[in-house]
């Protein structure tokens, strides 16, 4: 059947690819191989990630799931806090964890404008320029990132403001701890 040796060929691919990532990320970590096993907490984000890494094609998002692995072996918290975030991490794009790390800083990376008055997203579409043409999209992942408490609420993203403004940090404690958790 094509669907069976489609499916097949793109789950092997992609489980090679996943597999690369992590080990590549874990040789960074200081960990014991003997007792790793016994930590619960990355015993659950391996497995949960290892599924999400199956879904997706995009190697950002396994980047993020990877760092993820390598943070729950030191995550202090719970578990349920611990599949909060990797069942985020599932849900989101990587436009939504590209905007909600843009938001975290605006200016890192691109650095202040000469804008007096502006909006909230011109430096995000400096930043991103192809996300310009979708700006339906980047309103509905603003949006989304609000209603889940990663984002502040308010409407700065077409709305004037000064330079301050443009350039605030939006991210909430929980886009934070979300963002420490999943970024290196």
């Amino acid at each position: 059947c094509i669907i069976d040796e489609v499916k097949s060929k793109t789950m092997q691919k992609r489980q090679e690819e996943w597999i690369e990532i992590i080990e590549q990320k874990l040789q960074q970590c200081v960990i014991d191989v003997e007792t790793i096993g016994d930590n619960e907490n990355f015993t659950t984000a391996i497995i949960k990630a290892t599924e999400i890494a199956a879904k997706t094609a995009e190697r950002e998002k396994k980047e993020y799931l990877a760092n993820a692995v390598a943070n729950s072996i030191e995550f202090e918290a719970e578990e349920s806090i611990l599949m909060i975030y990797l069942e985020l991490l599932e849900k989101y794009t990587v436009w939504h964890l590209q905007i909600l790390q843009h938001f975290l800083n605006p200016e890192l990376g691109i650095g202040r404008g000469n804008e007096y008055m502006g909006a909230a997203d011109s430096p995000l579409y400096r930043r991103f320029p192809h996300m310009k043409e979708r700006t339906d999209l980047v309103d509905k992942i603003v949006t989304d990132l609000q209603n889940e408490g990663m984002l502040s609420s308010g409407n700065y993203m077409q709305s004037s403001m000064t330079s301050n403004g443009i350039y605030a940090k939006r991210t909430t404690r929980l886009g934070d701890e979300f963002l420490r958790f999943i970024v290196s």
